[in-house]
């Protein structure tokens, strides 16, 4: 769960923010495609069996792992690259 709860908010800020002007329609397909997601990935843990919590676990812990990895990878890209120095007497080539 922790995975999820540093995940969620930075996912939904990255998803809206480009999206000033539409942000009504916006926020209804990331909220639609974040529900649809669930629904799809739900029987999972139904379809491995349900004689303990252990599978449902496992489908939690998947998909934490899976978003938290996503999101690290998306906002590592995203990064801006470090500045270029400019060159000083200093540190120029001689």
């Amino acid at each position: 769960m922790t995975g999820c709860g540093g995940c969620f908010a930075g996912a939904a800020g990255r998803a809206l923010r480009d999206q000033s002007a539409r942000a009504g329609t916006a926020t209804s397909v990331y909220g639609f495609s974040t529900f649809a997601a669930a629904g799809l990935i739900a029987p999972v843990a139904g379809a491995i069996g349900l004689q303990d919590a252990t599978p449902i676990a496992a489908v939690l812990a998947a998909t934490a792992l899976t978003g938290t990895t996503a999101a690290a990878v998306i906002f590592v890209r995203d990064r801006p690259p470090p500045p270029i120095p400019e060159p000083t007497a200093r540190n120029s080539p001689a």
